[in-house]
Formats: C-alpha cells, structure tokens, sequence
C-alpha cells in the first residue's frame, strides 16, 4: 500500500503575467500529501524555456524559483508555505547545479550536464511546501493558491554585487581638476550627474521577479492512507 495519498488537482483559474495559452501543455501545478501531512508539489509547469528565463539560467548567477502556497480545506482552515528551487549554471564544469529548500529542509541534486536534462530534472522535481496535517481531509476539496515567482541572483550574489559597485564608486577619483576644453563648472555638475546615476544603479542591483505565475487549483487528498 502507497504511504502517500496523492489529490488530484483541477484548475480552476489561471491568472498572471503570462497567459496559459503560453504555458505549454503541463499548465496546473500538482502535488501529494504524505501520512505525515507534509503537501508536496510534485509538477511545475515548464517555463525554463521561456525567452524570459533561459538567458538567466546560463548567466553563471543563481536562478531561483519562488512557489509559494495558500491551502484552505473545506472548513475554512488555513496553512500556507513556501518552497523555492535554486538554479546556477556553473560556468568552469558547464554543469547545472540545482538545489531545493521546502519543508522537509535542503536537498542538492547532482549535476545537470545539459539544458535537455535540466527539463527533464524540472519535471520530475519534488517540493515540500506545507505542513497540512491540521486540516480536514473528509469535508471535502482543498482551495490551493499557487504562486511561482522567478527571480534572479540569490541574496549572497546580490549583496555581493552591491559590494563591488559600491567599492568601485568608492576608488574612483573625484573630478576636481576639470579635463582640457572643460570648464570647472560643467566639471562638477558632471561628476554629480554621475554620483545621481551611480546611486541609481547601486540601489538596482536588487532580486526583482522576472515573471510571475499565480494559479487556483482544488486538491482532492484520499482518505484512509
């Protein structure tokens, strides 16, 4: 006998940035629940081939994709959770390093040596997102809110980006002696022209979603597992 009561999950809405028409075929998220209560995702629409994610996969900076989730059984109670899958091309092996972090904790899968592989490692992924064992599996469906955010760099890779900028501006010399043909004047009203566009660019270097999914699924857990 299986330990997992797998649902079925039937899409109810699809709203977001990117049409379902563009999705391709796999378009509703599905998932598990194991004895322990623990709801996983056990299918993620395929969007690595997406035009507005490709490029970032193979920028030798980590990819992360945010799924994040709100259950609600048909009592009205309510959990939610998170998982998020880490995606970095390593640029010296030209290898794919792939990491995810839920529930059940941090789990580093071995290398992908190609993009082909990496979407056949995408559809066989597995992500805790919630504990559920508080909510009622006999009332009926669950509402599943899902949200999957695509977002680049990691936070390290992102502090250490503003770290260089910062530093680079830092040893740069101040325009103090105005060039040949320059009037001191126009000297300074440059160089704080510059100090605006620096500061601008410095507080960019932030994680920003790339693309934004949301979906609304009903969650049928089988009961007696």
């Amino acid at each position: 006998m299986s330990r997992r009561a797998v649902g079925i999950a039937v899409i109810c809405g699809l709203v977001g940035w990117i049409g379902a028409a563009n999705l391709g075929a796999a378009v509703v998220p599905a998932f598990e629940l194991d004895r322990g209560g623990v709801l996983t995702v056990v299918a993620l629409p395929e969007v690595l081939s997406r035009r507005e994610v490709r490029p970032h996969l193979g920028s030798g900076l980590t990819t992360s994709f945010i799924v994040e989730i709100e259950v609600r059984d048909a009592l009205g109670q309510e959990v939610r959770g998170v998982g998020r899958i880490d995606v970095r091309y390593e640029l010296w092996d030209e290898v794919y390093l792939v990491r995810v972090v839920g529930a059940g904790g941090i789990r580093k899968l071995p290398p992908v040596r190609s993009f082909e592989e990496l979407q056949g490692v995408w559809q066989r992924l597995r992500v805790p997102v919630a504990m559920a064992a508080s909510l009622d599996r006999r009332g009926g469906p669950w509402k599943v809110e899902v949200a999957l955010s695509v977002v680049p760099f990691s936070q390290s890779e992102q502090r250490d980006a503003q770290r260089w900028f910062n530093d680079s501006i830092a040893v740069r010399p101040p325009p103090s002696v105005a060039p040949p043909g320059v009037r001191p004047r126009d000297s300074a009203i440059r160089g704080d022209t510059n100090g605006v566009l620096d500061l601008f660019l410095g507080n960019s270097i932030q994680r920003r979603s790339l693309v934004h999914y949301d979906w609304t699924v009903e969650f049928r857990p089988e009961v007696g597992r």
